[in-house]
């Protein structure tokens, strides 16, 4: 390389090594890459690539699970207020299927009145007035045990979600 001057160009240098003459040598070298540097190139972004091709399919995965979570909290919402405006809470199970945009997604709603359980009976102390109050909670119960459960498929597996909640009972509700 004649006639260059390194006038304007801070060259780095290592133990004698001057980094802007190799540099510059190479881009004015009439013989190429080599057949090893050209290998090294395509093999390191051949793995870049495959990094970043598999974060985005990561991704869509991740996106499509957070978009059909929100559908089924939507939903179970839905379904759960249209119990909750019913006038008589009927005790026992029923399922259906949304439509429209929500097709895919069914739904199982199960409502029965909650019992008191044998280990409550048990923690509490045998006075007469604790057993008459829980004797009168069992045959009369004030809350309904509701369980919303919404089903649909993704990625070939059938998925489920299940919310509980409780409501008071009516004064026109009967068992």
């Amino acid at each position: 390389m004649t006639g260059y001057k390194n006038t304007s160009y801070k060259c780095a240098s290592i133990k004698g090594f001057n980094l802007c003459s190799y540099v510059l040598v190479r881009l004015c070298s009439k013989a190429g890459f080599t057949l090893l540097e050209v290998m090294v190139a395509v093999a390191i972004l051949s793995l870049g690539l495959s990094v970043v091709i598999h974060s985005f399919s990561t991704s869509l995965q991740a996106l499509d699970t957070s978009l059909n979570l929100s559908k089924v909290a939507l939903l179970a919402q839905k379904k759960l207020s249209e119990i909750e405006l019913e006038d008589f809470l009927a005790e026992g199970l029923t399922s259906g299927e949304f439509e429209g945009d929500y097709s895919g997604f069914s739904w199982q709603a199960e409502i029965h009145p909650l019992r008191i359980e044998e280990d409550i009976w048990q923690m509490m102390e045998e006075t007469d007035e604790s057993i008459k109050i829980l004797t009168e909670l069992e045959n009369n119960p004030v809350l309904y045990q509701v369980t919303i459960t919404i089903s649909w498929q993704a990625r070939g597996r059938r998925r489920n979600m299940r919310f509980v909640t409780y409501l008071p009972v009516r004064s026109s509700s009967k068992f």
